[in-house]
């Protein structure tokens, strides 16, 4: 555990030897997750989807019947002991040949998005579908079209169904 500021961040999680069937996505695993261990368990398949945004971690100990999550080429060193499948220093999938990152827009950039996933971000100052927007996003006429819509819409029903109310 990692205490920054006023919370705490989970930084490790060993599930090691805990008789998992599967691992469920209520685990609700979050990017700060350095280091897992779920070695020597019954785990017989491993959902790639699970370890999506997990783009700090740099250690996953599995079980020998399975292979690292996004396959052992995005690891930089995969060891096999007697009772697990050691992961370590995940590789960025960017830039590497035969991935679809050239899907990109040209005002993004490719950044890794956990073992084996890529996502595109913004390049500073663009914004919006497809990062087409320059500049900031619009916050306050945004807000303004919004609150002036919000109001005219809240006059109108107040009028029109102001003669259902009965006056005493």
């Amino acid at each position: 555990m990692n205490k920054t500021g006023n919370s705490d961040t989970i930084v490790g999680l060993d599930l090691g030897n805990c008789s998992l069937n599967h691992l469920d996505f209520a685990l609700n695993l979050t990017e700060s997750l350095n280091v897992i261990d779920i070695s020597q368990n019954p785990l017989v398949d491993l959902s790639q989807e699970i370890f999506r945004g997990l783009s700090g971690l740099w250690y996953i100990a599995v079980p020998l019947n399975l292979s690292c999550p996004g396959g052992n080429d995005t690891w930089g060193n995969v060891t096999k002991t007697s009772s697990a499948l050691i992961c370590q220093d995940q590789n960025s999938a960017c830039g590497t040949t035969g991935n679809l990152t050239l899907l990109c827009p040209e005002s993004s950039m490719c950044a890794p998005d956990g073992p084996g996933y890529t996502k595109c971000v913004c390049a500073p100052g663009f914004t919006g579908y497809k990062c087409l927007r320059e500049g900031p996003f619009p916050m306050l006429m945004f807000f303004g079209i919004l609150g002036v819509v919000t109001i005219m819409l809240s006059l109108f029903l107040w009028s029109t169904q102001r003669r259902k109310v009965k006056s005493q």
